[in-house]
């Protein structure tokens, strides 16, 4: 019979321990287990050789405490007296930090509380119950009870910021419910179990204000990323206590999988930004095994094992914590934003023999819009050479009001293998960091100067269509811009196999008077622009390219203002860029510390990891009574011939001819007036897509409203 543990409340709490000594020798589980061990040894001879405790953040958390658990499942499993000391090390930590010396504390981190650092250790000390020494004992009891579960349930969170949706008060209500579970009541913590029931309701609460029901997050990629993995913890160490199933209770657990899955680059590297955060999100995705166990989703064990399981390089940063954000950091060191369990949750968690289903066979579908966050995705297929693309409406919740991002309409494009048109991510929250049409330069309210309040309006995408031959979307960006009407159509245009093309039509009025407006695509930091004609241009990588096509109305169109365009490009820094941060003078702390200079931007350009900092732009300036731009965007695999684009001269419609191989789409705008009036088309619409064989022979059309035209 397996010996399950009576000795452990926490992530042992109910498991056979004998089955994971079995696993620490055996592969493939033993992979984990290597790099588990050799990292906690690496930290800690840079803790001896430093002296130093240094606080890596977390949510603004704080961390000082890294490898804990680690240390203290070596312990539990094989003894070693070194893993031992480590733990009762941390345990020092906090007890220097919250018993002995918290004005030193205090005074170098104010408010902020290393919560983080209370649940590692007391899940670490949960597992070391009987070895660790009298006096470290007696000083986390303590600490669990005068400081980690006490009420008003500790933290500046709860008690000044009543946001439910927000990453700090979830994940710090999350961290004291596990610290109240694992030993509140060993501690005689009166209110451990009213802080256990206070952490339930929060994460349920999240749930409900700090994702769409679709799963997608308010704050973004990033930081939803952070309460969703002590969400998943907490919920599966209640499981394990038999205690409140929250997997069977909130359904945002079931869909956040789905969200992520959709936001998947195809070359599996990393997630398409959301608002806040970059793509290659340095953190371990452990609960998609809990998911793929508790809802019987294989497709989660796929998805698991390809962005973050066996075989992959987790964690591959040996140091992602940026020098801007964290100076103290010592680059010789083994410093990591560790505690996301890379290493850990998997050992405990996975199971090598459950079936999984390939993110090349994913169920889901290959276009996707999720109302709330106002996102839309689409793709060609799951396959790692599809063309992806990824638009924001611009969404906002009521409860999430940090980390908002000034994107309605942006759009995001991976293809064949290659990121072209980019997401800039972390803080690059106006409107010039992203691939959206400016106004006289600026964006949305900056024009009116309170832009910095304004991005937290919300945009709405409308419209969203699936056909045959394409999926359409429409973002509805009137209100966060201050226009009259301000609408971006999107069409992912499919060719077949993996191969498609997007189109964006722009129509703007701002107030009725005539403006400059500045279509932009953010183009990767490692690509070339070239401009190839006065209306077209290429954006260059390895692998693939994208072919740009802008077209504006002629000046027949509007005699009496006629309309005037150029295309240019330039190179761009992001926020955090001396003399390049105008949208940051009011930020708090020690933001202004950790500025970039220009020379360090163009030098760290390519790390995308959070934020990008310097970019080639491709830019279609027009002029005009009103903003009217059409773009044909084609991304191509390297050496792979162009789509031949053709403008058809038409009078207040934009008529373009696209040849595609063994067909040719016929793609109509007439966004003032809905009316067609060709020799071979006739009919009413604003937006159509018709597409014919080579030999004249229509195979099939797509209007914007269903339209019926007449087709010879």
């Amino acid at each position: 019979m397996a010996e399950l543990t009576t000795a452990s409340k926490g992530l042992l709490a109910g498991m056979a321990v004998d089955v994971v000594k079995a696993r620490i020798a055996a592969p493939p589980y033993q992979e984990f287990w290597q790099r588990l061990t050799r990292r906690w040894r690496e930290v800690a001879a840079f803790e001896a050789e430093t002296g130093r405790i240094i606080n890596i953040g977390s949510c603004a958390g704080g961390q000082i405490t890294w490898l804990a658990r680690e240390a203290a499942l070596e312990h539990r499993l094989t003894g070693h007296p070194d893993a031992l000391d480590y733990v009762g090390r941390q345990i020092d930590k906090l007890a220097d930090v919250f018993l002995y010396h918290p004005d030193v504390w205090e005074a170098q981190y104010g408010r902020m509380h290393p919560y983080w650092s209370e649940m590692h250790v007391s899940l670490a000390a949960d597992l070391c119950r009987g070895a660790l020494d009298e006096k470290r004992m007696t000083d986390l009891l303590r600490m669990v009870r005068e400081h980690f579960v006490k009420a008003p349930y500790i933290g500046w969170n709860a008690r000044d910021r009543f946001l439910s949706g927000h990453n700090m008060t979830v994940t710090e209500q999350a961290c004291a419910g596990i610290c109240a579970l694992v030993w509140g009541e060993d501690a005689g913590a009166e209110e451990w179990e009213a802080v256990v029931r206070r952490a339930i309701e929060s994460c349920i609460l999240y749930c409900r204000h700090g994702l769409d029901r679709g799963g997608y997050g308010y704050e973004g990629t990033m930081y939803a990323a952070v309460p969703m993995d002590i969400i998943y913890l907490f919920a599966q160490l209640l499981f394990q206590h038999g205690r409140e199933n929250l997997f069977a209770a909130v359904s945002e657990l079931k869909a956040y999988p789905d969200a992520v899955r959709t936001l998947l680059f195809p070359d599996r590297a990393g997630l398409a930004p959301l608002a806040d955060g970059g793509i290659y999100n340095p953190k371990s995705y452990a609960w998609l095994l809990l998911t793929a166990r508790h809802y019987d989703r294989p497709e989660d064990l796929g998805l698991w094992y390809e962005y973050r399981g066996p075989g992959r390089a987790m964690d591959p940063w040996p140091n992602n914590n940026p020098r801007p954000f964290w100076p103290d950091l010592d680059p010789r060191g083994p410093v990591r934003r560790d505690g996301w369990g890379f290493d850990l949750l998997p050992l405990l968690w996975w199971d090598a023999d459950a079936p999984m289903t390939p993110v090349a066979d994913s169920p889901q579908s290959t276009a996707n819009y999720s109302p709330g966050a106002e996102v839309a995705t689409f793709r060609t297929g799951w396959s790692r050479d599809a063309v992806y693309l990824n638009v924001s409406g611009q969404g906002r919740g009521h409860a999430s009001l940090d980390h908002a991002h000034a994107d309605g309409g942006h759009f995001t494009l991976f293809a064949h293998g290659d990121y072209l048109a980019i997401d800039t991510g972390y803080w690059n929250v106006y409107e010039d960091q992203h691939s959206v049409v400016l106004i006289d330069g600026q964006g949305q309210f900056n024009r009116a100067g309170d832009g910095n309040y304004r991005k937290h309006y919300a945009g709405r995408l409308v419209d969203f269509q699936r056909h045959p031959l394409l999926d359409y979307v429409m973002a509805d960006m009137a209100h966060p811009r201050n226009c009259v009407w301000a609408d971006r159509h999107l069409l992912f245009v499919r060719l077949g196999g993996d191969d498609a093309y997007v189109v964006t039509l722009d129509n703007i009025n701002p107030d009725h008077r005539r403006h400059s407006y500045q279509w932009q695509l953010q183009a990767h930091p490692e690509s070339e622009i070239t401009l190839t004609s006065d209306t077209t241009a290429t954006v260059t990588r390895a692998r693939a390219r994208l072919d740009v096509t802008v077209v504006s109305p002629p000046a027949t169109d509007f005699p009496t203002a006629p309309h005037e365009m150029k295309l240019f490009t330039d190179h761009v820094y992001g926020a955090y860029v001396e003399g390049h941060t105008g949208a940051l003078e009011g930020a708090a702390g020690k933001i202004r510390e950790f500025i970039y200079t220009e020379e360090e931007a163009r030098r760290e350009k390519a790390d995308l990891t959070y934020s990008n900092w310097y970019r080639p732009r491709l830019v279609a300036e027009q002029h005009g009574p009103v903003g009217l731009i059409l773009a044909i965007i084609s991304p191509r695999r390297a050496g792979a011939p162009p789509l031949p684009v053709r403008l058809v001269p038409a009078k207040r419609v934009f008529r373009v001819e696209i040849e595609c191989g063994e067909f040719t789409d016929t793609l109509i705008a007439a966004p003032e007036r809905s009316l067609l009036e060709f020799d071979d088309i006739r009919g009413y619409t604003e937006l159509a897509l018709i597409r014919r064989g080579k030999d004249g022979r229509l195979i099939d059309y797509w209007t914007v409203g269903e339209d019926r035209l007449t087709i010879v």
